[in-house]
């Protein structure tokens, strides 16, 4: 299934600490045919024992954001790490991204085809997403709980939405039906968001952004820009950008309900000093759903890359290894 530790390529930062090594041509490659195309999809894998973890990234992030998780967490289970199509040194394929249907279906077919190499072994996946990540990690738990174990979510993304029911975000995740008005509306959506694309695709205006997210800015370096920037180079970038930020996906709580069927354990590892997804929205899942557990960091947005090691022991700990 994955590699050998020993084969990550492996680096130190600028205060000695271990960490993957950065690699703008990527990792491995894994070729994903999903409804009469194939997309290449970047991803690591590492470890050859212990339970298996996947690592979704979060919005605008990639695998490569995992750095400093990667190689400890190896050591003591079976670790993936993939780019979701449209983000890193995966393909950015312009695709309906409409409901995020299309990484549930992804994440799916990876833990399907790489991490079990097609055959069915009895064993279940530790799925932990970051942001948008962990909403794609709770959607595939929801749609998939015979491929999940546990869900780790690392201040996830996601709307909660009382009055809502399946039968309403049912059929959303297409947009055949769009009035006139709709597409008018979003053709200057689209113009609008392009101009703010281009004006953001700037190192010191993304090193703004992780500064305002990160509570230490020790990690923030050329290699993690680097590795935001340069996917934002495909001349397909911008409308996958687009597209993703214009869509919708199914409600937390409903995801959650789901869950609740096949009773799978949630774990909340959320950095406090978030000021995008608030700590508030950690203890609304807690409350929400009976089987959860949560732990708080001094950590931003991004806890993995903010503070892995804090991130590595706690998981480790939850996990039993």
């Amino acid at each position: 299934m994955a590699t050998a530790t020993e084969s990550l390529p492996l680096e130190t930062d600028k205060r000695g600490v271990e960490r993957l090594a950065y690699k703008p041509e990527g990792y491995s490659t894994w070729e994903w045919k999903h409804q009469g195309a194939t997309h290449k999809i970047n991803y690591v894998a590492a470890g050859d024992s212990g339970p298996i973890v996947v690592l979704i990234h979060g919005f605008g992030a990639s695998a490569y954001h995992w750095r400093y998780v990667i190689p400890e967490l190896s050591r003591k289970t079976r670790v993936y790490a993939l780019d979701c199509l449209g983000f890193g040194l995966s393909d950015k394929a312009l695709v309906d991204y409409e409901g995020y249907g299309i990484w549930r279906e992804q994440i799916k077919d990876f833990v399907q085809e790489v991490v079990f190499d097609g055959r069915p072994t009895g064993e279940k996946v530790v799925l932990a997403g970051n942001s948008l990540g962990g909403y794609n990690s709770l959607a595939t738990a929801a749609a998939y709980p015979e491929l999940v174990d546990k869900v780790v979510l690392l201040n996830a993304a996601g709307r909660f939405d009382p009055n809502a029911t399946m039968d309403d975000v049912a059929g959303n995740e297409s947009g055949e039906n769009e009035s006139l008005l709709e597409k008018i509306g979003k053709a200057i959506k689209r113009a609008v968001v392009g101009a703010t694309f281009i004006w953001t695709k700037q190192p010191y205006r993304v090193q703004q952004v992780l500064k305002s997210v990160y509570v230490s800015h020790d990690t923030i370096d050329d290699e993690l820009v680097d590795s935001i920037l340069r996917p934002a180079d495909d001349p397909q970038a911008s409308e996958v950008f687009f597209r993703v930020i214009t869509s919708r996906g199914t409600p937390v709580n409903l995801l959650l309900d789901r869950m609740k069927e096949a009773d799978i354990p949630v774990f909340l590892l959320w950095g406090r000093g978030d000021p995008w997804c608030v700590p508030a929205n950690a203890d609304r899942i807690e409350q929400y759903y009976a089987n959860s557990s949560k732990v708080f960091l001094d950590a931003g947005h991004c806890p993995h890359d903010d503070d892995g090691e804090k991130v590595v022991k706690e998981l480790l700990q939850y996990l039993n290894v």
